[in-house]
């Protein structure tokens, strides 16, 4: 079957596509990807897979105002010339859905995943003057359209469902990361690594001090302060390393607490090499306002992450981490954002490390996310 797979973003930020393509490759489909690829990771790919690459460019570099207006519409047409020699397309995220909606809408199997769980906001709506309509009711009308709707939680399913008055509920396809021919003693890194990543991965291998480990973006929800705040306070047993693109809120918090190590950004799967060496690993996610749903029922690669390097993990207490922390004995939450709660956690989580530590693959092998991907493409 010839699969179109179309990402309005760079593949690179998003492991979850990472895991979809090797998976449909993996179920010996024919891939076509429409997305930026600015490392070169698909055609990488093609050296040795059945895959193509409509190159969408670093479009999110400044390039001008008439480009920045125009190259959405040049996307389209390569998109929609795509989608007519596709058997089944599938769009990846919100933004993806909505900027080829019209694309998609010609296409009788479209599977319209949504890796985010987006609410209606007045920034949002301040898109009306592009789409000609609200942002759910747009993205709603695209989704009762679709052959299909993926979303990676079960409450977002239900949610989901509910905002945009499906007949079915959305099938769930969690965010676990696939390796082709995987197994948890597999190496990660490929044959030929740079000096600067492998100084890193050195740092955290012969690193004395137990690491509590954060991978991922440095936005305000993330609100890291507090836990470096009870590191500090745990004393030179612990270190809080970081890792993740850098930004002005990484550098803020850095100055605010020079203890904290930044380990730069290493893209997915390579980071691996770094996870399997953290003692505690670390997932938070406080809700904004407009943005409250997403980050209550958060669905984060990181819980299956640190489960395949059998990391324990520490989490604010949010549906989204506290249900598979409780189910699966994998992690503790912390019940107040304050330093000594988060340092009681630790010690919490400390005294049945061992037990969490076995109970962590029990969770990553709970999901068969390439059975899964197989089902969804099943007419």
């Amino acid at each position: 079957m010839k699969v179109l797979i179309v990402h309005y973003g760079d593949v690179d930020d998003f492991p979850p596509v990472k895991s979809l393509i090797n998976a449909v490759l993996e179920l010996g489909h024919k891939v076509t990807v429409g997305c930026c690829d600015r490392n070169g990771y698909i055609l990488e790919l093609g050296k040795s897979k059945d895959i193509r690459l409509i190159d969408f460019g670093r479009y999110h570099e400044k390039t001008g105002i008439i480009n920045h207006v125009v190259k959405p519409f040049r996307l389209r047409q390569w998109i929609e010339a795509a989608v007519s020699e596709a058997d089944l397309t599938w769009s990846t995220t919100f933004w993806t859905g909505i900027l080829f909606r019209k694309a998609f809408s010609a296409s009788s199997r479209h599977v319209m995943q949504l890796m985010e769980l987006q609410e209606n906001s007045e920034w949002y709506n301040l898109k009306r003057l592009y789409l000609g309509d609200s942002i759910r009711g747009t993205i709603g009308e695209c989704a009762r359209r679709s052959w299909k709707v993926v979303v990676p939680e079960y409450n977002r399913a239900h949610i989901v469902k509910a905002w945009w008055n499906l007949e079915e509920t959305p099938t769930v396809l969690p965010n676990k990361p696939y390796f082709p021919h995987n197994s948890a003693a597999d190496r990660i890194l490929p044959e030929k690594i740079s000096s600067e990543v492998q100084e890193k991965i050195d740092f955290v291998r012969f690193q004395k001090k137990k690491i509590v480990l954060y991978q991922g973006v440095f936005w305000a929800e993330r609100n890291l302060n507090v836990l470096a705040e009870a590191i500090e306070q745990l004393g030179d047993e612990y270190v809080l390393c970081i890792m993740g693109r850098d930004n002005a809120e990484r550098q803020r918090l850095c100055r605010d607490h020079p203890g904290i190590v930044y380990l730069g950004y290493i893209s997915a799967p390579c980071h691996l090499e770094i996870t399997k060496y953290a003692h505690i690993g670390v997932l938070t996610y406080y809700p904004q306002k407009s943005q409250e749903l997403n980050a209550l029922y958060c669905a984060p690669n990181k819980l299956f992450e640190y489960a395949y390097c059998q990391i324990p993990m520490i989490g604010n207490d949010i549906p989204g981490l506290s249900y598979p922390f409780e189910k699966y004995g994998i992690g503790k939450c912390s019940r107040r954002h304050n330093a000594k709660d988060i340092c009681d956690t630790i010690r919490a989580i400390e005294e049945h490390y061992d037990e969490m530590k076995r109970n962590c693959m029990e969770y990553y092998n709970s999901v068969d996310f390439k059975a899964a991907v197989a089902d969804i493409l099943q007419a």
